[in-house]
């Protein structure tokens, strides 16, 4: 089964640059204006209709833009603790309420001013305040230009936020760094993962599905844990924490005799000890691995750990299993 899609957890709007935005109103502004002017209607009408029809254009283009932009932006306040602590930590909720508040803010401004406007031209007929209107309305958006780039980015972020099934079993796949957590889901769910033989490729949440006679297994690769206080972790082993601490109903510990044992034996003793869910543990590489370091391994843990290899689908999907086990054993 292929990767679930990333890019779905929200429905993101195009978010324009402040130039792309004044751009964008001036143009369609300008084009509807023309097409008044080409009407065979008295000369000073028709200009002040012309004019009426720039700020009206402008107006809706401006607004429909911002609009957009706060309407189909997360609510951090309506996010489930998961996404919420995801949220505070790769994005930050204060800037971002504050960014979306401001948008907000432009958005009713430029609208009460069109209102205004068009009440002004029709009450004195003076077709010279469009002009007046659009240089105000660029004002506002040059304002909020920092806050239009920063959502940008903030766009280029939540694209990557899992799309997660939230009533989906879920086993977590956490290690050590370089353990094969990312092979074994790749191996066992198809998914188009990326791996490679340095620490830390998986750099985010990666999703996975194998189907269990009529249910979907949600498999969750996340980043590679040192052993180290939580103060020292970086962003990236901390969305792995989040994984641990919010998502996992089973959770797979992988051991990579190749590496030291004691770090990751630690590390294995704080995952079992802080998140209190059922841990499989399972030695990998034992296909590659000198038989005395996967005996040492195994000797290391008293919880009888499953000696497998991450390339091999079959043994995979016997782990898998387990772990279904482990999880109904609790049900």
């Amino acid at each position: 089964m292929p990767l679930h899609k990333q890019s779905d957890m929200f429905n993101l709007p195009h978010v324009p640059s402040a130039k792309q935005l004044i751009d964008k109103a001036a143009r369609q502004g300008s084009l509807e204006a023309k097409k008044v002017r080409s009407k065979k209607i008295d000369y000073v009408k028709k200009q002040l209709e012309a004019e009426q029809k720039r700020i009206r254009v402008v107006g809706s283009v401006v607004e429909g833009e911002l609009k957009a932009v706060v309407e189909n932006y997360p609510s951090y306040d309506q996010l489930n603790e998961f996404y919420k602590a995801l949220f505070e930590l790769r994005v930050g909720k204060d800037r971002y309420k504050k960014s979306l508040g401001r948008i907000q803010g432009s958005y009713k401004k430029v609208c009460d001013l069109k209102s205004q406007y068009i009440a002004e031209t029709k009450k004195t007929g003076n077709s010279r305040l469009s002009k007046e209107y659009l240089g105000r309305v660029c004002s506002i958006i040059d304002r909020i230009s920092k806050e239009l780039d920063y959502l940008i980015e903030v766009k280029k972020t939540l694209k990557k936020f899992p799309t997660l099934k939230g009533d989906a079993p879920t086993i977590v796949v956490a290690g050590y760094p370089n353990v094969g957590k990312s092979t074994f889901m790749k191996t066992l769910t198809k998914s188009r993962v990326k791996t490679a033989s340095y620490p830390f490729t998986t750099v985010g949440l990666l999703l996975g599905y194998k189907k269990n006679r009529y249910q979907d297994i949600q498999i969750v690769d996340s980043p590679g844990l040192l052993d180290r206080g939580m103060q020292h972790r970086n962003k990236v082993e901390l969305q792995a924490i989040l994984a641990l601490s919010h998502l996992a109903d089973v959770v797979l510990f992988l051991i990579d005799p190749m590496q030291d044992i004691s770090p990751q034996k630690n590390l294995y003793t704080e995952v079992k000890s802080e998140f209190h869910k059922p841990v499989v543990v399972a030695v990998n590489k034992c296909d590659a691995a000198e038989e005395d370091r996967i005996k040492k391994a195994l000797k290391e843990f008293s919880c009888k750990p499953v000696c497998f290899s991450a390339q091999n689908e079959e043994e995979c999907g016997k782990l898998f299993e387990i772990c279904l086990q482990k999880r109904e054993e609790l049900i």
